[in-house]
Formats: C-alpha cells, structure tokens, sequence
C-alpha cells in the first residue's frame, strides 16, 4: 500500500490524554498495544562472522504483508490519530527488513543443505548439553555415561564441569586436554582415557584450596578429539546450597536399613580408584536383581519410576521390621540376664533406710530451695536432658515482673493504715502474711518494718491497755480494739 494512500486514513490533530472520553481512552490503549504488537513482529536469524555466532532480530516479508493486509481492518482505531508518519516509518522499515529476511532465507539454505554436522562446524560451535539436578542426584554419573571419562564424585566439593567431545578427522589420534576457566590455567594433555580422573580431582582440590564442603567458581574443562566421537558439549553444573535441615534420630535407622538391604547403586569413588568398569559394575546390579527374593520377580507392570520407587520402599520396609524385632529380642535377652546375674535386693537395716530417705529429701529440699529463688545452682539443673530449665527461667523471670509491676508501695502511710485496719478485722494477733511465718519474713514483713515510723512500731511490741501483743491502731493512734487514745 503506497504512502499516499496510507496518508488518508487519517490526518485529525492528536489530543490530549486529558481531553479525551473514557472510550476515547480505550481506543488509544487498543491503538498503543497494535504498535507494541508491530514493534514485536519479529523473527531472530543467527549470524557467523569470524568464527563467532551472532543473533539478529528482523521483521520478515510475511509478518510486514500480513500487517498491510490487515491494516484496513484496524483502520477504525486510527481514526483520530495522525498515522501518515507512522505508516510512512513502518513502510520503510518493512522493506528493510524485507531485504534481510531475504538475505536469512539464503543463509539458512546454505546451512541445511550440507546436514547437522556440516552445519556446526559451519556456524562455529556444537551442541551442548547441561545436566540439572540436586545436589548427590547422580549429575557426574550420568556426565560419565555419556562421555565415557571417570569423574571424581565429590559429595562435599562443587564445581562446573565442562566436557566438550569434539568429532576429528578421519584417520587422527584421541586427544585429550584438561583445563580450568581462570586465566593461566595449566594445560594437562592426554593421549588415552588413563590419567584424566585423577587430574580432574587433583585440579578441584587445589581449586578448592584444601577446604571441604566448599564451592569452587572457576570450572574445569575437559576437551576430547576423536573421529568416534559426536560434537557434543556436557555441562554439569555445581552443586545449590544445602538446605538447613534437624536431622533426628535417623541415622541409626538409615545405618540398619542399608545393614539389611544393601543395593548397588553405582560406582562409589573407591570403586572408581580400584579400576572397577562401568560394564562391570553393571553386571554386578543385575546379578543383584536376578539373585533377589523380591526384586527378581518385578514383571512389566513396574513401568514407571513411582512404581519401582514403592517396591524399593516396600521390600526394605519388610527387611527393616524384621531387623528391628530382632534387636528388640536380642535387648530383653540381655536385660534379662543382667537382672539375673544382679540377684534379689539386698536387705537393708531400718538405720540405712532412714539415712537413705534423709539424703534423698536433702536434695529434693535443696532443689526446690533453689527454684524457688531463682539460683539453679544444684548439678541437677546443668543435665542435658532437662528441658524445661529454659522454660522455668522465663516463667520466673515473668512472675518477678509483674510482681514488680502490682506490688504496692510499702513506704507510704496510706498502706500502712489499710494493712493496719485489715489486720484489726481479721482479728489475729499475727500481722498478715504470718501464716507462711519463713515467707513472711523474708521479704514483705522486713521492708514492712523498715518503712513504719517511730509511732508505729511500739504497736508491735504489745498494747499497753490490753495486754495483748500485735494489736492494730488507726493513723491517729486510736486503738481500734479497745478505743483508747494514746
């Protein structure tokens, strides 16, 4: 479509946001997505120049017709808007990118008309292969498989490693280079497989400088050339971060398990230092199969991962209960024959019994004394199995606060007249807090005294009227028992 035609759709004054009508303004964001939507019509071509590859992005002749095609029907929505300079730049554009979609269909008929490996060596690179997993989820195995090369399996080291298998020429030798990442690497070469396992793990120990449960940075590249091989890069990332987990009381019962039911689950490192084979070891888990009780009768109904994953979960659980009744037997023998041997209670005199019972009530005293006031200074409380030391802290910890919070001002003369009139109505001849006489003295009736004037301690050294010690006079000085003034 000419510009000149482009330019008729529409040539009105562009308004202002504010100046349009609620419906004015869903049209203008219909309008902007339409453009958004041209701006995003576009299709990537990757590029060789020197021996590196480049991605491009263009618009091809067909999304650029489509647009002119189905612009008559977006022509409503462009009603009230200047388009001419708008579809002048897109029309420009269109044949730009018309030429370059040309230009890629030429590239890419050169590409796939000389097959896959062709191809690669063409555009510069091979394909690459990166293996995800969690961490001890088997990624250096399968790394191993494809490739062929032992890798060291680190469970306490992570680093990325990188094999890269490169197709040689007809008729060249195996070769093998070992490298890291870092700047200045030292380059290990090989003629054979030999050497290259012990080379990788020497090269991740000193990465890691001596230190476990680490992560290195730099990774550790292993190319391979030879005519057997396919073009093909594997990545196996480093291991994630471990998650921060309580382990409890499951050791022993993972130890028991792998007691009674030992399966192969691959080559360990040690096999891997003994020289142990892939096809050997292999051997050796399907022997294991065949020989097994449960597992030799699995049919094709086991089809699935969850399905063998249950059995597993089953056959180990019957071998588990039967090993763990077994050691349940084997400890009511043992404790059996230590109370044999212990004999019958000796019988002890009426004397021995007594200290027995006073030592005994002699620490419980001394525990609750000390609870009691806060101290916890007896061994008892320092045992690791007492759990509720930290417990006892704050509740005591709670109960001072509040005390301290509520108690009363015991200095003033305001309570000393109240606890003056309460005693007189309750008619003892003990001020309050006398039944727990220990307790009282302690703490309340101590600061009670200090804070008593001169005029009022004479009232607990007796009455001269009555004769009776302990009695309670008002603020006044009047005797509230017998109603004689001082």
């Amino acid at each position: 479509m000419p510009a000149s035609q482009l330019e008729k759709l529409g040539s009105s004054p562009l308004p202002r946001p504010h100046e349009l009508a609620p419906a004015q303004r869903e049209r203008k964001w219909r309008q902007f997505k339409i453009l958004l939507r041209l701006r995003n019509m576009a299709e990537t071509i990757t590029e060789v120049s020197d021996g590196r590859v480049s991605s491009h992005s263009y618009c091809s002749d067909t999304s650029h017709l489509e647009f002119l095609k189905n612009f008559g029907r977006w022509e409503s929505l462009f009603s009230t808007t200047r388009v001419s300079e708008i579809c002048n730049v897109v029309y420009v554009w269109g044949l730009r990118w018309w030429r370059i979609s040309w230009r890629a269909r030429l590239i890419w008929a050169g590409l796939t008309s000389v097959g896959p490996g062709e191809c690669q060596r063409r555009m510069g690179c091979n394909l690459r292969c990166i293996v995800v997993g969690n961490p001890s989820s088997g990624k250096p195995s399968v790394v191993e498989a494809i490739s062929g090369i032992a890798l060291p399996h680190s469970h306490h080291l992570g680093c990325v490693t990188e094999v890269r298998m490169k197709k040689g020429p007809s008729g060249s030798t195996f070769a093998a280079r070992v490298f890291t990442g870092a700047a200045g690497s030292v380059v290990h070469e090989f003629s054979s497989l030999s050497g290259i396992a012990s080379i990788v793990r020497t090269t991740l120990e000193d990465l890691a400088h001596g230190e476990s449960n680490t992560s290195v940075a730099d990774p550790i590249i292993v190319e391979i050339t030879s005519p057997d091989l396919l073009d093909l890069t594997i990545v196996g990332p480093r291991r994630g971060r471990r998650s921060r987990r309580i382990q409890l009381a499951s050791q022993e019962v993972r130890c028991r398990s792998a007691r009674c039911a030992p399966y192969d689950r691959g080559r360990s490192q040690t096999d891997i230092d003994e020289g142990l084979k892939i096809d050997e070891a292999n051997n050796g888990e399907v022997e294991l199969f065949m020989a097994h009780p449960e597992l030799r009768i699995i049919t094709d109904n086991v089809s699935e991962a969850g399905d063998l994953l249950e059995l597993f979960h089953r056959v180990a659980q019957l071998r588990l209960l039967a090993n763990i009744k077994e050691r349940i037997g084997e400890a009511i023998q043992t404790a059996s024959a230590r109370l044999a041997k212990l004999g019958p209670d000796p019988v002890q005199s009426v004397g021995d019994k007594r200290a027995c019972l006073a030592k005994v009530w002699g620490i419980i005293a001394e525990v609750l004394a000390d609870g009691a006031t806060g101290r916890y200074s007896h061994p008892i409380f320092n045992h690791p199995d007492l759990l509720l030391r930290g417990r006892a802290d704050a509740l005591s910890e709670d109960f001072e606060a509040t005390i301290s919070v509520t108690k009363p001002e015991f200095r003033t003369s305001e309570y000393a007249d109240k606890l003056l009139v309460h005693e007189s109505k309750i008619g003892g001849s003990r001020p309050p807090g006398s039944i727990n006489s220990a307790l009282f003295d302690y703490r309340p009736r101590r600061s009670f005294r200090r804070a008593l004037g001169k005029r009022y301690r004479g009232l607990f050294r007796g009455h001269p009227c009555s004769g009776r010690r302990y009695r309670s006079h008002s603020a006044s000085g009047a005797c509230i028992s017998c109603a004689a003034v001082r």
